[in-house]
């Protein structure tokens, strides 16, 4: 049996055009071009290509089925439908050949590719690097780019309960929004500080904010979690 394996998360299905049915459709196409018999597709929708493939729902089903011999190809349209991390990659192509199981990718560099040949082994290893390479670089500048932005006073995420933006979305001398307290936030948070020292946990403290009728960020009920965030962070801040 050949594999047809797909992957999308759920940001990439809204962005990149590689939804679920597109890479059904091509996976289609490939085999029906190299005259596969029995194909069989195994879709993990809306999954992070951060998880092993191994770890996945169908993506387990997967590797299962190759460890029984069951699977003597697999399909993908990109690399990274598969793996994100090379390492991964290449022991899982490693032990996939010691199966018999060849590795088809429909575009890799602009090219199709398979793992029957030495040439196709070395262009999957090479290519495999350079995208590692290349999402570490990004990381490199993204990372960069914060610390940069944090040492000239810029406020990175959400703010926290008990400030908010002026709602006139006035700015200061370096054009970033003047930030304003929010009384009745604040008012919450030194609600929920005074519950936990009278030995209330973090349970009880979510249930009487919301018996109480006090919100959490962005109007929800409060949590067991929500509450134990937002007092770590106030604890963070002395």
């Amino acid at each position: 049996m050949i594999a047809l394996y797909s992957r999308c998360s759920t940001h990439e299905q809204a962005t990149t055009g590689l939804s679920m049915p597109g890479q059904r459709a091509a996976l289609d196409g490939f085999s029906a071009s190299r005259a596969f018999p029995d194909a069989q597709h195994f879709a993990d929708p809306a999954v992070s290509g951060t998880i092993p493939i191994a770890e996945r729902p169908e993506g387990g089903r997967l590797v299962r089925a190759i460890e029984d011999g069951t699977v003597t190809g697999v399909v993908v349209c990109r690399l990274d439908r598969a793996w994100r991390n090379v390492i991964d990659c290449l022991t899982s192509v490693q032990r996939w050949d010691e199966h018999g199981v060849t590795l088809y990718i429909q575009n890799l560099g602009g090219m199709s590719v398979d793992t029957s040949s030495a040439l196709g082994k070395f262009m999957l290893t090479l290519m495999g690097a350079l995208a590692a390479m290349e999402r570490d670089l990004t990381a490199e500048r993204v990372s960069f780019t914060l610390q940069h932005l944090k040492a000239c006073g810029v406020r990175l995420g959400p703010l926290p309960l008990g400030l908010k933006y002026a709602a006139d979305e006035a700015t200061d001398a370096e054009g970033r929004r003047v930030i304003e307290t929010d009384l009745d936030g604040l008012a919450t948070v030194e609600r929920a500080l005074a519950l936990r020292k009278s030995g209330m946990g973090w349970q009880e403290v979510s249930d009487a904010l919301n018996a109480a009728g006090r919100t959490a960020k962005g109007g929800g009920a409060w949590s067991r979690g929500s509450v134990y965030k937002m007092l770590q962070r106030e604890a963070a801040k002395t």
